[in-house]
């Protein structure tokens, strides 16, 4: 069975492109984290645009702008829509991955919530 590595950065789309441009690492692609891109300010579709044929996992997490703690699903910046509307363009995608907050209190009623959010974009 053939594996593949991605990582996962908090570069910039571009210095990461430029990152992975070295070739010996053409075999390599990013895990690109939902929440963390827009926490560090950066732009999706930009970031979708600029590494859509290195993406091969997506890490899926809500975050709001410059370096917000992880919230649930829906409530805060990440685009969402826009993700999965063009999750097409993501030719390489082989991992989805949910890291979803929780509350103390009742953490199976979060992950149900999370998940079905997850559903109704898919």
């Amino acid at each position: 069975k053939k594996r593949i590595l991605s990582i996962e950065s908090d570069l910039s789309p571009n210095n990461l492109c430029d990152f992975l441009s070295d070739k010996s690492l053409s075999k390599i692609g990013i895990t690109y984290d939902t929440g963390n891109v827009i926490a560090n300010g950066y732009n999706t579709k930009e970031y979708i645009n600029i590494l859509h044929s290195r993406i091969y996992g997506l890490h899926i997490k809500d975050r709001g702008h410059l370096f917000s703690k992880t919230v649930k699903l829906g409530t805060g910046d990440v685009p969402f829509d826009y993700i999965f509307k063009n999750s097409f363009k993501l030719k390489f995608l082989k991992d989805i991955t949910l890291q979803s907050s929780r509350s103390e209190d009742n953490y199976i009623n979060d992950i149900k919530s999370n998940l079905k959010f997850v559903k109704k974009l898919l």
